[in-house]
């Protein structure tokens, strides 16, 4: 094995060891929400149709809004640098939300697509991927919009704009896995 090789592996291994530390100190408790159950609250919460919300699994795991504010703080996603068509606001939410189900085990953190707007002047944008979050307690379901790139976030509200710093998100389909 070259020093390359062993360099790359070694690094490897810090990955691992620390991805692990992650999952023994974060103590989160998850809350079971079936997807027969999700589809029809995001839909309604949204005003999206079926079609428009995939949903790969049978089960989501959701933690109370402290949980993921906590994941959302010690987090650095928002360090990366942001570079067109390389690592932009696609790679960003996917990233973020595969790395909570894979470190926290919750998969309630999903990729949405959607418009989104100057808040002040309500102008186009452009096209935008970010992240919807289900936080669940005290038996209440509720929704957040999430931007990764900034850690900026609100707490969605049914009939009301989505606004996050000075946008205003539309969300038109959201991927949960």
């Amino acid at each position: 094995m070259t020093k390359q090789e062993q360099a790359l592996k070694l690094g490897m291994k810090f990955i691992w060891a620390g991805e692990e530390v992650i999952r023994r100190t974060f103590n989160v408790k998850r809350h079971e929400i079936p997807s027969s159950a999700l589809r029809p609250f995001l839909s309604d919460l949204l005003g999206l149709s079926y079609g428009t919300i995939s949903l790969s699994d049978s089960k989501y795991y959701a933690a109370n809004w402290e949980h993921w504010r906590d994941v959302i703080w010690y987090d650095l996603i928002d360090q990366r640098k942001y570079e067109d068509d390389f690592w932009d606001c696609d790679n960003f939410s996917m990233s973020y939300a595969a790395r909570a189900a894979h470190l926290y085990k919750l998969n309630t953190c999903m990729v949405a697509y959607g418009t989104i707007y100057n808040r002040l002047t309500r102008a186009v944008l452009g096209r935008h991927a970010f992240n919807m979050i289900v936080a669940r307690e005290e038996g209440r379901t509720d929704l957040y919009c999430y931007e990764p790139m900034n850690d900026l976030y609100v707490k969605v509200q049914k009939g009301e704009d989505i606004v996050v710093g000075p946008w205003i998100y539309k969300p038109d389909w959201i991927l949960a896995f």
